[in-house]
């Protein structure tokens, strides 16, 4: 008797470390994906449906989600090493943001414990912390239609769950566009989630990701080829938003830090005056000590105004 009630205990024992555990999981799973995104696949809902229209405008957009959130990370993590503030940034705080995935990851748990959260979580999918994210190709008269939908979605503010809506329409519809579409909805998105209202337009956004691709190539590499083109496409951002306070930034530390002559010299601290008016304290702090660095330099590299 008292070794049925001792394999009763020990089995109910079990159980309960096997529940606690799974709760455990859970929870952490719940807590970690609070920012992640899940990606299902896109469908194709025009009258002549082609499925690998469809997955390809997905993974285009995938494509270019994770390659802003890369460049993202990169600028990142030079702010992370740096010993000096004269760096580009990608945002005005330092935030690494949104993270994208393409599939669920339950780590390396055992395997009945794996199937048994993904029955779970697939049963329940209130308990699931990660947001879904599903796109659809319409087609109305001549106006072809790209939608993003984003289900799940945690507010980063308010913290409610909400879903978000993103549409790019052209017209007449035409498959050679598709890319140029799949790229513009794919900037809507990511600025979007970033939620830094700092840039007005996403074609700003882009323009303004392009120059700090090569801005961070040319800290890497110190090609020059590398330092023009982040100026033009800084300068084009600026055309279209001449108030952004991060272009303006990195553009002062782009021309700041190349020591070329007093114009340059003057213009970046032009550019970090416009700076200075950021709404972040921490971008403001950067603009700041930039400006101090870019007047010694003005009086001690250019004394007298000669190169």
């Amino acid at each position: 008797m008292s070794t049925f009630v001792s394999g009763l205990w020990l089995t109910l024992a079990v159980f309960l470390a096997l529940v606690f555990i799974i709760v455990l999981l859970l929870a952490v799973h719940r807590i970690a994906g609070r920012k992640q995104i899940l990606f299902d696949e896109w469908e194709d809902l025009r009258p002549d449906p082609e499925e690998r229209v469809a997955q390809s405008v997905g993974s285009m957009v995938r494509h270019r989600l994770g390659t802003i959130q890369q460049l993202q990370e990169r600028s990142v993590e030079r702010v992370e090493v740096a010993y000096a503030l004269d760096i580009p940034t990608f945002a005005q705080g330092l935030d690494v943001g949104v993270e994208m995935l393409g599939d669920v990851q339950m780590g390396s748990t055992p395997a009945v414990i794996t199937a048994l959260i993904v029955f779970i979580v697939q049963a329940f999918p209130f308990l699931s912390g990660r947001s879904r994210m599903n796109g659809s190709i319409h087609l109305h008269g001549t106006s072809r239609r790209l939608q993003a939908n984003l289900v799940h979605y945690r507010h980063p503010v308010t913290g409610a769950r909400c879903s978000r809506l993103w549409e790019v329409t052209t017209d007449p519809a035409d498959d050679a566009t598709l890319a140029q579409d799949a790229d513009e909805l794919a900037y809507r998105i990511y600025l979007d989630l970033l939620g830094d209202e700092v840039f007005k337009s996403w074609r700003c956004f882009r323009e303004f990701c392009v120059g700090l691709a090569h801005h961070i190539n040319y800290i890497d590499l110190g090609q020059d080829s590398e330092r023009d083109q982040a100026a033009d496409h800084y300068r084009a951002a600026l055309a279209m938003e001449r108030g952004n306070v991060i272009v303006s930034y990195n553009l002062g530390v782009l021309l700041y830090l190349h020591y070329e002559s007093t114009d340059s010299n003057s213009a970046a601290l032009e550019l970090f005056r416009a700076a200075i008016s950021a709404q972040n304290v921490d971008l403001r702090a950067r603009a700041d000590a930039a400006m101090a660095n870019a007047l010694v330099t003005r009086v001690h590299r250019f004394a007298g105004g000669s190169p």
